[in-house]
């Protein structure tokens, strides 16, 4: 819970020929009619939304806090 509610994650979802990966911090992990699932929370307007939205798989990555300053790289920061 820590994870997901104060640090960071990937999203990444697609198929081999186009995907897409995103940082987010929303979302949770429980069970549902005795099946395990996980939610998350992705505005329409991101790029990484089709391809949630068209393929039935995604995945989810957690990484060390010595990647959160990599992981809060913007493009605004290329410019």
């Amino acid at each position: 819970f820590k994870i997901i509610g104060n640090d960071w994650f990937l999203v990444t979802a697609g198929n081999i020929q186009k995907y897409n990966t995103m940082t987010a911090s929303w979302g949770g992990f429980g069970v549902l009619w005795n099946k395990r699932v996980s939610m998350i929370v992705v505005r329409p307007q991101r790029y990484t939304y089709e391809f949630l939205e068209r393929e039935k798989y995604f995945t989810l990555s957690f990484l060390g806090s010595d990647y959160k300053e990599a992981l809060s790289y913007q493009i605004s920061q290329i410019a």
